[in-house]
């Protein structure tokens, strides 16, 4: 492996239309449940040792908590949010009980959240107020 010390992408802050925004998140909610798979499929799939399988672990569980905020709170459709998130949570009982364990506790706050009527607006708001962050 050979490090070049070149920007490959620069990120540029308050850009919305950059991939990372919450607005392209919910209209790419698919190519992130893609992502989250294929990393469980990876993380999952073999034997790694105990080390490696915790660092895996850490690194997806905050896309899974992720992704439930996107389907829940960002995504416009309220109503198909709910029932994506619902669909990926079964998903994950099913297929990655430890995940669902993991992720379960902030995946019922989304859902209040979700019932409460917060959205993305909202969310930013309360986060602003609390100093989430800081």
């Amino acid at each position: 492996m050979i490090f070049y010390d070149l920007d490959v992408y620069r990120y540029l802050v308050g850009n919305v239309n950059q991939s990372v925004s919450h607005k392209n998140y919910a209209r790419r909610y698919d190519q992130h449940e893609r992502v989250i798979k294929e990393c469980l499929k990876f993380a999952t799939g073999h034997q790694w040792p105990e080390g490696m399988s915790a660092y895996m672990k850490r690194r997806i569980l905050p896309l899974i908590r992720t992704h439930h905020i996107i389907a829940l709170i960002y995504q416009e459709n309220r109503k198909e949010g709910r029932q994506n998130a619902k669909r990926f949570y079964d998903f994950l009982r099913v297929n990655h009980p430890d995940y669902a364990r993991a992720t379960g506790r902030r995946y019922r706050i989304s859902v209040l959240l979700h019932h409460l009527g917060v959205n993305d607006d909202i969310l930013e708001k309360m986060k602003r107020l609390i100093r989430y962050g800081k």
